[in-house]
């Protein structure tokens, strides 16, 4: 509610919890990451089973984040904390996945650079960046969302020449779990998403949704055996909902309730 903000957090930490119940290794990499991610990679394993000790262990995030950042991640008033922050913080990696390199198209020189994309497991991809990438096309798919990422949509000023070089990047290892940032319904989930790794191309199942709408952030798991489950910590609990007869597709996942699709989270089988 407007007094007391969790929705952001109970949303994320709903996704991430039951991805450890399906498969308790796949989270390791919280141990690579920030103080908040150790403290998730402790406690989860022996709070998954009990709801109060989530929720505990919920708190316990807020209030560290909201201790050492309280703009950011305000723990009671009117502004909400936005998901993104959230999972800034969760899923970024000590160690870098990959490499970025700028290639000037005009002094056609290749610069090692910096970007978020290989020190992170959630990526934001804003539509003015894959936009011109795509010729201005309204809506694209995860998949070309992240190819977009990899492939040159970004661009750095060249520390030669001062002309923009596109940046391109290398990825050595299949992640864990990708959560995207998406923007409205501008990017389409798509069930399987393609990620081209140095080695080769990689596969990623869509095992998490959140949603945005009226100022709340709800959610949508869904399960290896293809079960989808609903949460909405303001009207659900701490209970995730079956949903029953429900048959997920791009059109049918983009939208939750009245509420519009703001992160698509992709796991590793």
């Amino acid at each position: 509610d407007s007094i007391d903000w969790s929705c952001a957090y109970d949303s994320m930490l709903t996704v991430l919890c039951n991805l450890h119940t399906d498969n308790p290794q796949l989270l390791s990499f919280f141990n690579d990451s920030s103080l908040e991610s150790l403290l998730l990679a402790v406690r989860l394993p022996h709070s998954a089973p009990n709801a109060d000790q989530l929720v505990r262990l919920r708190d316990d995030i807020r209030d560290g984040l909201w201790a050492r950042q309280p703009q950011t991640f305000p723990r009671r008033g009117p502004v909400m904390t936005a998901v993104s922050d959230v999972a800034r913080v969760l899923l970024g990696l000590r160690t870098p996945w990959g490499r970025a390199t700028a290639r000037c198209e005009d002094c056609h020189s290749d610069t090692a650079c910096t970007t978020d994309a290989v020190k992170s497991y959630f990526w934001s991809v804003a539509p003015s960046v894959w936009k011109p990438y795509y010729n201005d096309r309204a809506t694209i798919s995860a998949t070309e969302y992240v190819s977009c990422c990899v492939a040159g949509g970004f661009s750095l000023r060249c520390v030669l020449c001062g002309s923009r070089s596109r940046v391109y990047i290398e990825l050595d290892e299949t992640p864990p779990l990708l959560c995207l940032e998406v923007f409205n319904d501008c990017v389409t989930p798509d069930m399987t998403l393609s990620l081209q790794l140095t080695s080769g191309p990689a596969r990623l199942r869509l095992a998490g949704i959140i949603y945005l709408g009226f100022g709340h952030f709800t959610c949508r798991y869904l399960a290896s055996d293809g079960a989808t489950w609903y949460h909405d910590g303001a009207h659900t609990g701490n209970v995730c909902v079956p949903e029953v007869g429900f048959t997920p597709s791009t059109h049918a996942l983009s939208q939750c309730r009245s509420r519009t699709a703001s992160h698509y989270i992709y796991v590793r089988d």
